[in-house]
């Protein structure tokens, strides 16, 4: 029955339908909607839809539900396309920019997994300061209370230049496009 209502009103209603699939974390079912009204928009030459760029906002959610499923190199496809469209979108920007920091969550995960364990290292030689070295080896404390602030150091500093490392790669990439 919905194919028989006329193009404006079935266009709205798949839009409808898109959206809650999206909301709901459909996000396979949404793709195949998204296709659906893009291939409309397209053949129907139907871009706006109630003050909505139908074609636009039906492509930057189907970016979306692709980076909910991991697929971000396809998502990343789809945002390079909407910003030779719309230059200027600064949404299709951060959110590409998320697209690359995505793609490097193993790198990202081996880089908190080493802080991690360096920082228990460092918790680790507090409590043999603490419990041992203070008491019985007084003139240890200072060489291991050198030893610790170091290690400390070490896996905060580790975290934070891979943390801010991967996100400026993944600026710069998206900004050293040219665009």
């Amino acid at each position: 029955d919905l194919k028989s209502l006329p193009l404006k009103e079935y266009l709205m209603v798949m839009d409808g339908y898109g959206e809650a699939l999206f909301e709901m974390g459909r996000y396979s079912a949404h793709i195949k909607v998204a296709d659906h009204l893009i291939e409309l928009s397209i053949l129907h030459n139907v871009f706006e839809l109630d003050e909505k760029d139908l074609y636009f906002e039906s492509l930057f959610q189907k970016a979306a539900s692709l980076y909910n499923l991991g697929r971000c190199d396809e998502a990343i496809y789809i945002l390079n396309e909407l910003l030779g469209i719309q230059p200027d979108n600064e949404s299709c920007r951060l959110f590409l920019v998320n697209c690359h920091v995505r793609k490097k969550a193993s790198l990202l995960r081996k880089i908190r997994k080493v802080s991690l364990a360096i920082l228990l290292v460092s918790a680790v030689v507090i409590a043999i300061e603490l419990l041992l070295v203070q008491n019985f080896w007084p003139e240890l404390v200072k060489p291991v209370e050198m030893a610790r602030n170091i290690l400390f150091l070490g896996g905060a500093g580790i975290l934070i230049v891979g943390e801010v490392g991967v996100r400026y790669k993944a600026v710069s990439k998206m900004y050293g496009r040219g665009r």
